[in-house]
Formats: structure tokens, C-alpha cells, sequence
């Protein structure tokens, strides 16, 4: 079984070494982050902020086991 992460801040300095650790362990990894999408960033990314009434939808349609 392949656990799912959700981690905020995705575009910054310290996710994109977790974002990576986590994908060389074989998680499966969405970000969040109010910046762009990194472009060596692999899994599923949602520009947006954290205070986003929209987040909701994203535990909804995503099965996500940690959050970081």
C-alpha cells in the first residue's frame, strides 16, 4: 500500500528536499503552495493557500494519510 502525503509549501527551499526523500521512500506526494508548480515536481499540485475554503475538496477527493 502506498501512503499518500499532503505537504504544504510545496515550492519552498525545505519541501522540495522532503518532496523528494518522500518520493525515493515511494509515497505518493500532492503539494500546496501559493507559488507555481515547481517544475521537477512530480504528483499532483494545487496553487492555492492553506486558509482556502477549497482545501476541503482536496482531503475529499484525495485519500491523504500524512500531512506535513
Amino acid at each position: 500500500m502506498i501512503n499518500t502525503v499532503l505537504v504544504t509549501g510545496a515550492a519552498g527551499f525545505i519541501a522540495k528536499h522532503t518532496i523528494q526523500t518522500l518520493n525515493n521512500h515511494n509515497f505518493n506526494v500532492i503539494g500546496i503552495d501559493r507559488k507555481k508548480q515547481p517544475d521537477n515536481f512530480i504528483g499532483k499540485y494545487y496553487q492555492m493557500d492553506v486558509t482556502n475554503s477549497i482545501l476541503e475538496s482536496v482531503f475529499k477527493s484525495n485519500d491523504i494519510d500524512y500531512v506535513i
